[in-house]
């Protein structure tokens, strides 16, 4: 029944024959589709054949954190190498929250492994203090550089005052 047709002849023909073309068409990829799901299964039993590992890219989202999660079983502990998969999904706080979740109450230890080496807390002190100092001069010398004093008395003015002399020179030289 299936035909290849030209155009004109498709345009041609009655509504009854498109359907019914339409039917025969999707018998027969039905057909075609039973052959091949029937095919793997009068080989062997799907049970006794290996799964292949897809590829990397080709894995979904779940699958890798599920693969995570299997290897956290199995070791009882998952280190920060382990878990950089995690920067290259681009999971959402909730969800990366709700798996860290999972981790816990499975009993999988997180390990920092390439943490910070730990700090010596009395150098750091030290050096805080170093650098407050050099903040300090540096601040007090741009004052006393902005500090403008009285010509007359050498009294220093206040910093925003209008005058080039204190208000009790002004005062004396008016009189």
């Amino acid at each position: 029944m299936v035909v290849k047709m030209e155009q004109k002849e498709l345009n041609n023909l009655s509504a009854e024959e498109l359907d019914a073309m339409a039917d025969a068409l999707l018998a027969a990829d039905d057909a075609k589709q039973a052959e091949t799901k029937a095919a793997p299964a009068a080989d062997e039993p799907a049970e006794d054949k290996p799964v292949a590992e897809k590829p990397e890219s080709e894995k979904t989202t779940e699958e890798k954190l599920n693969e995570l999660v299997e290897k956290g079983k199995k070791a009882g502990k998952l280190s920060s190498k382990d878990l950089m998969v995690l920067e290259d999904m681009n999971l959402s706080s909730e969800e990366t929250e709700k798996f860290y979740d999972q981790l816990e109450s499975l009993n999988i230890d997180v390990l920092s492994d390439d943490a910070l080496p730990p700090v010596d807390e009395d150098a750091l002190y030290d050096q805080r203090e170093d650098v407050a100092e050099e903040i300090n001069e540096i601040l007090l010398h741009r004052l006393k550089n902005n500090i403008r004093f009285c010509p007359l008395c050498g009294k220093a003015l206040p910093l925003h005052h209008r005058g080039r002399v204190c208000d009790a020179c002004y005062r004396r030289m008016r009189k």
